[in-house]
């Protein structure tokens, strides 16, 4: 799969996860390739925070965008 065949996509993560550079570079290369990113970085949170941080809603808005498009 190339880049620029990647769907809309959604990160969701904290500024404690120890893979925070992995996912900012991912973000970056995605958007380099002009795939649609949407991405809530959560302060103090950890990897694995769960439904914890209120990034469900923010989800389930970009989701309901993605599926108006078409």
């Amino acid at each position: 799969m190339q880049l620029w065949d990647f769907p809309p996509t959604y990160f969701a993560y904290g500024t404690r996860d120890p893979f925070v550079g992995e996912f900012e570079e991912c973000i970056q290369a995605l958007e380099e390739a002009g795939v649609s990113v949407e991405s809530h970085v959560l302060e103090g949170m950890p990897h694995g925070f769960g439904a914890e941080g209120g990034w469900i809603d923010g989800y389930d808005q970009w989701l309901g965008s993605i599926f108006a498009e078409g």
